[in-house]
């Protein structure tokens, strides 16, 4: 086997990947959600405060450039942007078309979530 067939990836292969990569992304969230609520269940407010500003800014950022690059493309929505369903709208997306630049867009989205969430943090 050559690594060019090692590196070949077919359709289904593609969309199970990205279908992983969207329940991630909606469970990092998830668990997220779920320790600023404990530290609002144990009257942590400060840590409360800052684990929901951590969750709201880089939401607030990722949105806002995958809505640029919905509104690109002229299928922009005032749902996603309210929601900040614009990510999960974008995989769903590209799970059905499997266009390639979809998913290195997804790719640059999921890179800026990750140094927005984590830069705070070091």
């Amino acid at each position: 086997m050559t690594l060019y067939e090692f590196l070949k990836i077919g359709k289904n292969q593609r969309r199970l990947r990205l279908i992983v990569g969207l329940m991630l992304y909606l469970f990092d969230y998830g668990s997220d959600i779920f320790v600023a609520f404990q530290y609002w269940k144990h009257s942590e407010y400060w840590w409360f405060g800052l684990t929901t500003g951590l969750i709201v800014v880089p939401s607030i950022i990722v949105n806002m450039t995958a809505i640029c690059k919905l509104m690109t493309e002229t299928r922009k929505s005032i749902f996603d942007c309210t929601l900040h369903l614009s990510v999960v709208i974008r995989y769903m997306e590209t799970i059905v078309s499997l266009d390639s630049s979809d998913i290195y867009f997804l790719t640059k989205l999921r890179y800026l979530e990750t140094i927005t969430e984590s830069v705070p943090q070091l």
